[in-house]
């Protein structure tokens, strides 16, 4: 029994979309596993799901368009929907479980790596800190010394002013040097 050809190419894209929707619920998979392995919020579970959607929907519509012309036909939603069911059914539990739990201890080596990593930096940075306060506290006690020593510089000047500036007033600064009544 020979089949005719539309029957056959029919049949093609059958096939085609039955891998694209196996494709398409791998692809997904993908996003269970990260939410398995990093815990994620209500948000980024939104976000990713939006943008999984945003990168299937065209995908779907360009496969459609290439291999039934542009129309909407039965036999390809039937065979998206048929790959995504077979996919599900099959092999995406044990795909989901294995590679997460690899993922899970790949990170926990990842993180225990980072560990042992940051114990020294973290005992380097603790020296250096204690070695910038100390040079930081000599500092101060030399600097204090000179600051209150020209802040009384500071206010008898201001006070020698002051004085100055009442005998200013007076007259009494126009005295002639032959004038001293102190005795000297």
């Amino acid at each position: 029994m020979k089949l005719s050809p539309q029957i056959l190419a029919e049949l093609e894209v059958f096939v085609y979309a039955v891998s694209f929707g196996a494709l398409s619920a791998f692809l997904y998979d993908g996003i269970l596993i990260l939410r398995r392995v990093f815990a994620h919020t209500m948000f980024w579970c939104m976000t990713e799901d939006f943008f999984y959607w945003i990168m299937v929907i065209p995908c779907s519509l360009i496969a459609m368009f290439h291999w039934c012309q542009g129309v909407v036909t039965w036999y390809f939603l039937l065979g998206v929907f048929l790959g995504v069911i077979l996919y599900k059914g099959g092999i995406s539990v044990v795909y989901i479980d294995k590679t997460a739990k690899i993922l899970q201890y790949i990170v926990v080596y990842i993180k225990r790596v980072v560990h042992i990593v940051e114990k020294p930096v973290i005992a380097v940075g603790n020296r250096v800190k204690s070695v910038f306060s100390k040079a930081e506290a000599f500092i101060k006690k030399f600097t204090i010394i000179p600051k209150m020593w020209l802040t009384v510089c500071i206010k008898w000047f201001k006070i020698t002013l002051c004085k100055h500036k009442d005998v200013d007033s007076q007259g009494l600064s126009e005295k002639k040097l032959g004038d001293n009544t102190d005795g000297w």
